[in-house]
């Protein structure tokens, strides 16, 4: 999972790790950086920001679906998703 402004504005997208099958996740037009896939990979978390100012962290499922904000922040635009336990 990588953020890229290939589009103009900076997206969420994924890839395999050889680089093929590259996806665009987000497409809400928002300026979206940062993203981290939760342990159980169901989830990508991301900071966002719009146009009009507001900010904070997003998730979405996987597959693209859902996006939903979950906190509105002023500056820490860093989430940071806990690493699977063995």
């Amino acid at each position: 999972v990588y953020s890229s402004n290939v589009g103009g504005k900076f997206d969420v997208w994924t890839m395999n790790a050889d680089g093929s099958n590259k996806k665009q996740i987000t497409t809400d037009g928002e300026f979206n950086v940062e993203p981290c896939v939760s342990a159980d990979g169901r989830y990508i978390f991301y900071f966002s920001a719009d146009d009009s100012q507001t900010f904070g962290i997003k998730r979405i499922n996987a597959d693209g679906k859902n996006p939903k904000m979950i906190a509105g922040v002023a500056v820490n635009f860093n989430p940071v998703c806990p690493t699977a336990k063995n």
